[in-house]
């Protein structure tokens, strides 16, 4: 035997072993140039983010020139207060930028994409950037305060739709559109719901907020959308969003908003019926309790129910609050001293009416950001506050000179917040009559009309309803309603 007898099975493996690994390395060489993880996957990937990093990077150069720009016209600018200062910056570096890339939106491969919302064609909103490549995507926000540039992660560009908003914040009332977008998708009619009707409705990516939703009520907005057999799906977080405005003395004085009920803390821990809105100056707002505060007070003023038994004396000439709504009385009035508080023929009303009205006897009705409290309004607030609520026009009959007096401008019943079911209130005004002036009281009863009473008239039914005064800074409507900010 030979050698190359002796060795031929050796051979034969070896040659099959070679076979194997030439498969094997063919097998790897073909991956690294086919699969995911390829070298020209892996370099496709890297090319893709390097434009994107370059979109990012030419966009953050436009912001900050954009921001220089903005902040010299804001700051340096005559016409621009402090409060708008930040978002007029805002505005002009979100403008630049859309300006900048309406057109010219390519950068490599990657595709710029910026959505500015506007209302009546003013900039109202945070800006929102995509930049996307075939297989990677990021998005941007631009503040509208100070034009702030944050950017997200970079994220697959996979099939899906999606919103061009993922989080909503609307006043009742107000309506924005969502639109879609298809990110590898073929578009097909889109499918819209809303979580809660009760606040808003969508439809055709309308979302309109119900006027009568309420501050931080909230919704979710769904599209769907059908490809094949697949369902896709966006959604976009609603919150109900009403900005807080400085209240004025219009705003306070309209029909819908006087008699409105409010929450106000500033009250005694002996009353705790309620408020509502009575009236409104250039420089305060007045509040009314909504119930009498002690049913049990016939005659309030008095120390105990003996009428010769009165402890206080009270001048009504020297409150602020007479002084500013008692004017006519005041003309009138001859005078109240101690001397009077015996004899109800003469001076016991007036002194039921300078109580009503001296702010020192209602400090227990005054919290922050109250300034004074009082028993209750005068007639010419009265009146003024029925004028503003638009029930009736019955300021002029306050000037009468015939023989009546104030006895009784109204003619019909005034309804709430004037009238208390069941109950009468009284009035801080007395009459003017020159015979005895002092002897009558004015009350609202309860169908709402107003009359007088004579000074030792002892209604079991009789009370007081605290009007407090709160300073016009602080308070604000927000939407239809009034805060009291503290």
């Amino acid at each position: 035997m030979n050698y190359f007898e002796k060795n031929k099975g050796i051979t034969l493996i070896s040659l099959i072993v070679t076979i194997v690994v030439l498969l094997i390395l063919a097998g790897i060489t073909i991956s690294s140039l086919t699969g995911s993880d390829s070298a020209p996957a892996k370099g496709n990937e890297a090319s893709q983010k390097n434009d994107i990093g370059a979109a990012k990077d030419d966009i953050s150069l436009a912001v900050v020139n954009a921001k220089m720009q903005g902040m010299e016209n804001a700051y340096v600018e005559n016409g621009v207060s402090a409060s708008e200062s930040q978002n007029a910056v805002g505005r002009t570096v979100i403008q630049a930028v859309a300006d900048k890339y309406a057109t010219n939106n390519q950068i490599g491969n990657a595709t710029i994409d910026i959505d500015v919302p506007k209302t009546n064609n003013v900039i109202s909103d945070n800006a929102t950037i995509l930049i996307s490549t075939t297989d990677f995507e990021v998005e941007g926000t631009i503040t509208l305060k100070d034009g702030v540039l944050t950017w997200g992660e970079i994220e697959p560009n996979t099939p899906r739709i999606k919103l061009n908003k993922n989080e909503l914040r609307l006043a009742p009332g107000e309506a924005t559109t969502l639109t879609v977008k298809f990110k590898q998708l073929e578009e097909t009619t889109i499918e819209w719901s809303t979580s809660n009707a009760n606040v808003a409705t969508v439809s055709n990516g309308v979302v309109t907020i119900k006027t009568t939703a309420n501050d931080n009520d909230t919704a979710i907005i769904t599209a769907k959308a059908i490809n094949g057999d697949k369902e896709y799906t966006a959604l976009c977080d609603l919150t109900v969003f009403i900005h807080p405005v400085q209240a004025t003395k219009a705003m306070i004085n309209t029909a819908n908003i006087i008699g409105q009920d409010i929450s106000y803390t500033g009250y005694s821990s002996s009353y705790s019926g309620g408020w509502q809105i009575f009236y409104a100056t250039e420089n305060e707002v007045f509040i009314i309790a909504k119930d009498l505060v002690n049913t049990n007070w016939q005659i309030p003023l008095k120390a105990n129910n003996s009428n010769t038994n009165y402890e206080g004396s009270f001048d009504v000439r020297n409150s602020n609050y007479g002084k500013v709504w008692n004017s006519k009385w005041l003309e009138n009035c001859k005078g109240v001293n101690d001397s009077d508080k015996s004899n109800e023929s003469t001076g016991y009303n007036a002194k039921r009416t300078a109580y009503l009205c001296d702010i020192n006897n209602w400090q227990e009705f005054v919290a922050q950001p109250a300034t004074y409290a009082v028993g209750g309004p005068t007639i010419e607030l009265l009146a003024a506050s029925v004028k503003a609520k638009g029930v009736q026009d019955v300021v002029n009959n306050l000037s009468s000179t015939d023989s009546t007096g104030y006895s009784n401008p109204f003619s019909t019943s005034l309804g709430y917040p004037y009238m208390v079911d069941w109950k009468i209130w009284y009035i801080a005004s007395p009459s003017n009559k020159e015979d005895d002036y002092n002897r009558y009281m004015f009350y609202v009863v309860n169908n709402g009309l107003v009359n007088d009473a004579f000074s030792n008239n002892k209604q079991n039914n009789m009370g007081i309803r605290p009007l407090v005064s709160i300073p016009m800074d602080n308070v604000k409507i927000i939407g239809n309603k009034v805060e009291i900010d503290k």
